[in-house]
Order: C-alpha cells, then structure tokens, then sequence
C-alpha cells in the first residue's frame, strides 16, 4: 500500500508551515521518508525553494489580478504540472513508502483564497482542472 499523499491548505498564517514542521520530525512508523512540496511538484518548472517551519513575507495580495488569457494559460500549466508530476514523481516517491506533504496545493488555493492566486480564469475551469487531476484529501488549518 502506498504512502498517503497530504496537502495542507490554508489562508497565509494559519499555522501550515508549523504543522509541516512538526511532521518532518515526527517518526512515521511504516514510513521511509517524509516528501515536502509546495504548490505544485516542479515538473515542468522549477518551484523556488521554501524555508519549511520559518515565517514567509506575504507580498502576493498587493499584485494586480493577471488577465484572463494569462489566467488560463497559467492554470492549464499547473493542472499539467499536477497531472504529469503525480505520475512521474510523486506516486514512484509513495510506493516506496514516502510520506508526501504538501504546504499549499495551487488548485486548492483558488478555491480558498482566489486573491492569493491574482487568477481571473472562469470558475468552470478551475473546477474542470481540480477534477482531471490526481488530487488528495485537503487538510484545512
């Protein structure tokens, strides 16, 4: 049986990166290793690298909201991102008993604070990409 797959999300200090924290250290019996993410996998890109445990600086909601061509195209990419880095990184990391940790998941954050994201793509796509890839069970902070 593979290793389960967890997001956190949450609104920006609500306590994520103190439970991710807290995961790292605690030993997971029947786990090998702990994973953590943030966002997405990194498959397509890079994602820049988050300091787990320490306060982040908050400057997301000062940005304008991208158009809505610039919206679409960023969230087919991540739905991509999802969709090809579950198969490709994440499922081989859970089959060899990894626990895989998330802080933020980018399609869960549209829905929970749609201004962190600045997207104006229209909601049936944001609902039609959540559905077409391989999502796990949120845990809300």
């Amino acid at each position: 049986m593979p290793a389960p797959f967890i997001v956190l999300a949450g609104l920006d200090g609500s306590g994520k990166s103190t439970v991710l924290a807290h995961i790292q250290r605690y030993p997971w019996p029947g786990i090998k290793a702990v994973y953590i993410g943030h966002r997405r996998p990194g498959v397509l890109y890079p994602v820049p690298p988050q300091d787990v445990g320490e306060e982040q600086e908050v400057t997301h909601y000062s940005k304008p909201n991208h158009g809505a061509v610039r919206s679409v195209a960023k969230m087919g990419v991540m739905a991509l991102d999802w969709l090809v880095g579950y198969w490709a990184k994440l499922r081989p990391l859970r089959r060899q008993q990894t626990l895989v940790v998330f802080d933020r998941h980018y399609l869960f954050d549209i829905g929970i604070d749609p201004t962190a994201t600045a997207t104006a793509a229209p909601c049936g796509l944001y609902a039609e990409c959540k559905s077409s890839c391989r999502l796990p069970r949120p845990l809300f902070s």
